[in-house]
């Protein structure tokens, strides 16, 4: 892969298209460090010049070239590019349903966005702008370099076009280890999940579906009044699934149109192959560490018997410790272990409110819990699918009370 993409940067410099990849890094190089050589100020007359008014002009002249540059073939037949423009357009509203339909599940927040007459309008100019230099960049790029080593190049752009997403000063903030898995899961993963769609739809149709659902992804975020109130781990699960989705049906559409055989041949890869089998890779990971709010987890010690046995596992739904009541089994943490008990008693209140926990086989309850202990409730059980994965793991070497082990 590496020696692959290193042959695909060579293409890159020594054809034409190098200049569109080196304007577009100047653009992102003027975006990132001009307003700190001009100076932070609060005067909205300088945002204008050092924001606004560059980077709509940059962009605006990247359409302008590509444009010049006249047009190229793309991967999909010519006659079905309105097919395509319209599947765009049903991309772009399922994102919008979607994500408001989880909103009315998490809340809605007001925008940041300015709406007064001045704001849209500026808003307008400078996100049209960048939508469509970049569009215009992207599908000359992807239906260029296309006739080799297709997934390659969809993996390069896609990667590409997502990191001039974040500036340098966003990149370099991560420090912490729990706000990397909180940046890669809300924003750089679903940006990558929208840059595939939008290099899938550039092949098929050219700029204009990818100028479609791309435009209608911003101008819901930058334009409606209010925006859902997502937790971070329901942004990555709809960062992830949405172009999922949105792949399979395009394919799918066109397909059934088309009526276009599937290629197989090692010269012509298949894209969406690859999106499909790293976004499902992808997902299967995220549940397995806990990075949405129900994850699974093996039981290894026999303290539960007979309501959970050893090998069975356990999908746990994070949850606040205000939410659970005695009787509950719910899962806490103790030391490098995590332990799932049953609560049979909760004292006191406030900041000296504890919870008792007893596994159902042992004598004695467990010590005293806090809530920041606590980390969700068993929600579910499955029989014995955990036996495999425990042959591979190494036995903790914190006892549970009552001398049971546990991961």
């Amino acid at each position: 892969m590496i020696s692959q993409l290193i042959r695909l940067f060579e293409k890159l410099i020594s054809s034409w298209s190098s200049l569109l990849v080196l304007g577009v890094v100047f653009i992102y190089l003027v975006a990132s460090y001009l307003p700190s050589v001009i100076g932070t100020s609060p005067s909205l007359l300088v945002t204008y010049l050092t924001t606004y008014v560059p980077q709509s002009l940059l962009w605006g002249a990247m359409a302008y070239l590509v444009l010049r540059l006249g047009p190229v073939r793309t991967g999909g037949k010519p006659r079905f590019r309105p097919l395509v423009s319209i599947l765009a357009v049903v991309c772009g509203s399922l994102y919008i349903l979607l994500t408001f339909l989880a909103g009315m599940i998490f809340g809605f927040g007001k925008s940041p966005s300015s709406f007064s007459f001045m704001g849209i309008t500026t808003n307008i100019i400078y996100l049209g702008a960048g939508t469509l230099g970049k569009e215009m960049t992207r599908s000359r790029l992807v239906n260029s370099l296309k006739r080799k080593k297709l997934a390659q190049v969809f993996f390069g752009l896609t990667l590409f076009f997502s990191l001039i997403e974040f500036t340098p000063a966003q990149i370099m903030a991560l420090h912490q280890r729990t706000r990397i898995i909180e940046f890669f899961g809300s924003s750089f993963l679903p940006s990558l999940g929208s840059n595939a769609l939008a290099c899938y739809l550039a092949f098929l149709g050219g700029p204009l579906p990818a100028i479609i659902y791309r435009g209608m992804q911003t101008a819901f975020q930058w334009f409606s009044p209010v925006l859902p109130n997502l937790p971070w781990a329901t942004k990555a699960m709809l960062g992830v699934f949405l172009p999922l989705l949105s792949v399979v049906l395009v394919r799918s559409l066109y397909q059934a149109e088309a009526r276009e055989k599937v290629r197989s041949s090692r010269e012509e890869e298949n894209p969406v192959g690859w999106i499909f089998t790293g976004l499902i890779a992808l997902v299967f990971i995220w549940f397995s560490v806990g990075l949405f709010p129900i994850f699974p987890s093996v039981i290894v010690s026999g303290s539960m018997t007979p309501t959970i046995h050893v090998g069975d596992v356990v999908l746990i739904r994070k949850l606040p410790a205000a939410d659970l009541k005695v009787g509950d089994i719910a899962q806490y943490r103790l030391k490098n272990i995590t332990v799932n008990h049953r609560i049979i008693a909760i004292e006191g209140s406030g900041k000296n409110e504890v919870f008792i926990f007893k596994g159902d086989a042992n004598p004695s309850a467990d010590d005293p819990v806090s809530p920041q202990q606590i980390i969700g409730k068993q929600i579910a059980l499955i029989p014995k699918i955990g036996l495999v994965t425990m042959a591979f793991r190494k036995p903790p070497s914190v006892p549970l009370p009552g001398g049971q082990p546990a991961l």
